[in-house]
């Protein structure tokens, strides 16, 4: 495992999961939002169409690294680099439950450095409600077509026991179920 994407719902873990991930491998971690966002006279705003294609082909341009966040739009390109594609298939009502034990623990703090963001709006919530119904798919379409190792994740459970036995390569590919 060189270049890891990991990928799913907000709320699912990714940013615990990728940080774990790296410090356990020894790679860099990327926080797509980290680079997404930019600040502008004290408000987060999103960075262009233009100017985040542009920064992400950067970001996915090492040879190592372990990248997490979602970003449709770019996630093709991610693919094709990743050599292993961890996806965080979780309940929804595990994703909202992490959301907001994120914003407890942090006290409504961010810390960008560490890929922590605990904004929490409407349509974020909306977007992580419908991410099941109107998402997954689309994402495990991407996935079918992936070349690397596929490894996905149900349960909070199957994090901690994918980090205590299976990074270091024994982690089979999971099958893809809907």
């Amino acid at each position: 495992m060189q270049r890891v994407a990991v990928v799913g719902c907000g709320g699912s873990g990714k940013t615990t999961l990728a940080n774990e991930l790296g410090a356990r491998l020894g790679l860099p971690v990327i926080h797509i939002d980290s680079h997404y966002w930019r600040w502008v006279e004290g408000k987060r705003v999103e960075a262009t169409a233009e100017e985040w294609t542009d920064r992400h082909r950067y970001l996915i341009a090492d040879d190592a690294w372990v990248i997490e966040g979602m970003k449709f739009g770019v996630l093709d390109e991610r693919l094709d680099r990743a050599d292993t594609v961890v996806y965080l298939d979780l309940p929804t009502s595990s994703c909202i439950s992490g959301i907001m034990l994120r914003w407890i623990r942090y006290l409504g703090r961010d810390h960008p450095e560490r890929g922590i963001y605990t904004s929490i709006n409407w349509e974020f919530l909306r977007w992580v409600w419908s991410f099941r119904r109107k998402q997954r798919q689309l994402l495990l379409d991407k996935l079918r077509n992936f070349s690397g190792k596929t490894i996905v994740l149900r349960r909070r459970g199957d994090v901690r026991r994918f980090l205590d036995t299976g990074i270091r390569g024994s982690a089979r590919n999971t099958a893809i179920r809907h």
